[in-house]
């Protein structure tokens, strides 16, 4: 698999996002953020936003068929569904 030049620095790991953000600060890489992290003016970060094609993630459930939980799984999916595309 090639990583394009990339290397992760095995002393920089993070996974909480302000911590993300202050290692950006610190020149320390870069990282992608939810647009709904974004703190708009900040000193010392730039938020690129991405252009068309814009990536995009697929979510699936799966559980057994014998599964006492079909019910609520069910339910989740059809609330997934209402809050994803009501928007």
């Amino acid at each position: 698999m090639s990583n394009n030049g990339a290397e992760e620095q095995q002393d920089f790991r993070a996974t909480g996002l302000e911590t993300l953000r202050q290692m950006v600060k610190a020149e320390a890489g870069i990282t992608f953020m939810p647009k709904i992290a974004i703190h708009e003016p900040e000193a010392d970060i730039n938020y690129i936003p991405f252009v068309n094609p814009k990536p995009k993630r697929t979510i699936g459930l799966v559980w057994r068929k014998t599964s006492t939980r079909s019910q609520l799984m069910n339910r989740v999916i059809s609330l997934l569904t209402e809050v994803v595309f009501s928007n």
